[in-house]
């Protein structure tokens, strides 16, 4: 672990302009559990698709009752040490861009800037017909008021504020419309099956970064991709990943 350890700081040390990639591993110490183990399989059943999101009222209705017994866990989460170690050497001019594949928004939490949340981020929701955005803690709100017999049951915490909440009859619950046009809700973040509905905002927020940005389909992107994903952040195509697990 310690030559582990020396290593990267020697490669921190001579590589003065970083690209960091994380992802779950910064994050379960902070109590927010990871899809897979250390082989990358499946810890628990296979998460949401986009396709049965979009073409299911009763997958719908699952989702946001577990969601609605896992935000907490989301909503708690406080930054982890790794987190202010990155944002602390973002501080000190060694990042010259942070991109992560978690929606939990900690690091800017924990003071890091012109972060690229590369899924999206879970505390935001979007609309699928007008496109607006409205906090998750506001349809905490309303989801709680429409189901109050939902708010007791207990559920252990699942990845990306989901929960393992069974056994129960989801066709009972009732599931918020988008306050502005009545068209459906989805949290703003990349579901598993393909850069659905979030892709737009992530580009555009990459262009705004200065970054020539390209979305690959599938669960995430491959690390031939990152040097596109970079553009100028990048020196001899080194890539540091800050990810320990998950």
């Amino acid at each position: 672990m310690m030559d582990a350890i020396a290593a990267l700081l020697a490669f921190a040390a001579s590589h003065p302009r970083l690209l960091v990639l994380t992802g779950a591993g910064c994050s379960t110490e902070a109590g927010i559990p990871d899809y897979r183990d250390a082989a990358g399989a499946w810890k628990r059943s296979e998460p949401m698709r986009f396709q049965l999101f979009v073409a299911d009222a009763l997958a719908r209705k699952r989702y946001w009752a577990r969601s609605m017994a896992g935000w907490r866990t989301m909503a708690n989460a406080k930054p982890t040490s790794a987190h202010r170690a990155l944002a602390q050497l973002q501080a000190l001019g060694g990042v010259e861009l942070l991109v992560t594949q978690n929606v939990d928004g900690l690091h800017g939490a924990a003071g890091s800037v012109d972060v690229v949340d590369l899924h999206g981020r879970i505390d935001t929701v979007c609309c699928l017909g007008c496109e607006a955005r409205t906090p998750r803690a506001a349809l905490q709100q309303e989801l709680t008021r429409r189901n109050p017999a939902w708010v007791g049951l207990q559920a252990l915490s699942a990845p990306d504020g989901d929960a393992d909440l069974e056994a129960q009859d989801f066709a009972q619950f009732d599931v918020a419309p988008c306050g502005s046009c009545g068209g459906v809700l989805k949290p703003d973040v990349v579901f598993f099956g393909g850069m659905d509905a979030v892709a737009g905002p992530m580009i555009r927020q990459m262009k705004q970064l200065g970054i020539t940005s390209k979305f690959m389909g599938g669960d995430g992107i491959c690390s031939g991709e990152l040097p596109k994903l970079a553009g100028g952040a990048m020196v001899d195509g080194q890539v540091v990943c800050a990810e320990a697990g998950g």
